[in-house]
C-alpha cells in the first residue's frame, strides 16, 4: 500500500475504526493488556484517562475478543457519545432525567440485540421479545428521544415497563441462551462532563446494573467526572488508568509499535523526530498519531520549523481543552483559571 493510500485510509478515532482493522492494530503490550484483563474480569471497573488515551479502543477490542471466544464473558458494548442530543431537554422538561434513563436502557437493549445476532444470526437471543416488544419499538424510542420528539402512547407504555431490573433479567437470560457464564457491560463515553444531572443518573444505573453475573465497566475522566451522592467509586469497584505513563520503561517501544500498526507511514520519519513527538504527546496515542500525520502531510519548510509548529498547535488545543473545564465543571473553575 502506498504512503498516500495509507494516509487517506488512516483514522485516529477508535470509535470510527472498522472492527477487523481494530483487532489487527491493537498493541498487545503489558500496560494495555492489564486494562483488557480488568475489562473482562468480574466486578465493576472504571477505566480512567483523558481523551485519546485508548479507553474506547480497549473497550471495543475487548468486546470483539469476547465475541469470538466463547470462553470469555458475554460483552455488551454501548457508546453514549450521542448524549448531547438530550442535553437541551434539561432546559424545558421536568422529567429530563427520567427520559435520559429510558434512553440509556433502550440503547443497551439495542446493542445487546445486535450482539445476539452477531453471536448467532439464526438463533440469537431475542432481547426485545424478552421484554415484550420488537426491536423497531426500541429503535423508535431512541430515535424519538434523540430528536426530542414526543413518544406514542404505546412507546410511553413500553418505557414505563423498561426498568433496570428488567434489563438485568434480560442480560442473565441472554447469558443462559448463549451459554456464557457471566456478562460484562462496557459503557463507553460514560463521563458526561457537560451534564452533571445525566452523569449522576448514569452512574446510579451502573450501580444498580451490578450483579454477581453482570460486571459493568465504564470509561471516565480523571478529576472531572461527577459520580453523584449514591455512587462511591472506590467502594463500588476499582479504578484503572488507561493512560500510558511517560516514565513506563517500555514507553518508547509501545508508542513506536502503536505508530507502526496504526500509521505505517511513520516508518519514514526520522527516529529523533518520532521520539520527540512521542514525548510531546505525553502518553496519549491519539495525540501522537495526529502529530505524526501532520508531520508527514506537511512537507513544506525545514524539519525544525515543522516540528515547532505542530507541537505549538498541539499545546494550544490542549490548553484550550483544559481551560474549558471552568465552564464544564464549575467547581474546578478557580483551580483551572489560577
Amino acid at each position: 500500500m502506498s504512503d498516500e493510500v495509507q494516509q487517506n485510509t488512516f483514522e485516529e478515532r477508535a470509535d470510527q475504526i472498522d472492527a477487523n482493522v481494530l483487532i489487527g492494530e491493537t498493541v498487545a503490550e503489558d500496560h494495555f493488556d492489564k486494562v483488557h484483563q480488568a475489562l473482562v474480569s468480574k466486578g465493576l471497573v472504571l477505566i480512567q484517562g483523558p481523551r485519546g488515551c485508548g479507553k474506547t479502543h480497549l473497550m471495543r477490542y475487548t468486546a470483539l475478543k469476547c465475541q469470538e471466544d466463547d470462553g470469555l464473558p458475554l460483552a455488551i458494548y454501548v457508546s453514549f457519545n450521542r448524549y448531547l442530543r438530550l442535553e437541551p431537554l434539561l432546559n424545558h422538561r421536568s422529567d429530563a432525567v427520567a427520559i435520559f434513563q429510558s434512553w440509556v436502557l433502550a440503547s443497551l437493549v439495542l446493542e445487546a440485540d445486535n450482539l445476539a445476532t452477531q453471536l448467532d444470526d439464526e438463533d440469537g437471543f431475542d432481547f426485545p421479545a424478552f421484554l415484550g416488544a420488537e426491536r423497531t419499538d426500541f429503535q423508535s424510542i431512541v430515535d424519538q428521544l434523540e430528536r426530542q420528539l414526543p413518544l406514542s402512547l404505546a412507546e410511553q407504555d413500553l418505557v414505563k415497563s423498561l426498568t433496570i431490573q428488567s434489563v438485568v433479567n434480560g442480560i442473565l437470560a441472554m447469558c443462559e441462551h448463549h451459554d456464557r457464564e457471566r456478562a460484562i457491560v462496557l459503557l463507553d463515553d460514560a463521563a458526561l462532563t457537560l451534564t452533571p444531572e445525566y452523569m449522576v443518573e448514569l452512574f446510579d444505573i451502573i450501580r444498580v446494573l451490578k450483579h454477581p453475573k453482570i460486571s459493568p465497566k465504564a470509561s471516565v475522566y480523571p478529576g472531572s467526572t461527577e459520580y453523584g451522592p449514591r455512587f462511591h467509586a472506590h467502594h463500588e469497584g476499582r479504578t484503572m488508568s488507561a493512560w500510558l505513563p511517560v516514565d513506563n520503561e517500555r514507553y518508547l517501544e509501545t508508542m513506536r509499535e502503536i505508530a507502526r500498526k496504526r500509521y505505517p507511514v511513520s516508518e519514514n520519519v526520522k527516529p529523533e523526530i518520532e521520539e520527540l513527538l512521542m514525548y510531546a504527546s505525553f502518553g496519549i496515542p491519539r495525540a501522537f498519531l495526529t502529530m505524526l500525520r501532520s508531520y508527514t502531510e506537511e512537507v513544506e519548510g525545514p524539519d525544525q520549523q515543522r516540528i515547532n509548529s505542530i507541537i505549538q498547535e498541539h499545546n494550544k488545543f490542549r490548553l484550550s481543552e483544559f481551560r474549558s473545564l471552568a465552564q464544564k465543571v464549575p467547581r474546578l473553575a478557580t483551580l483551572v483559571m489560577t
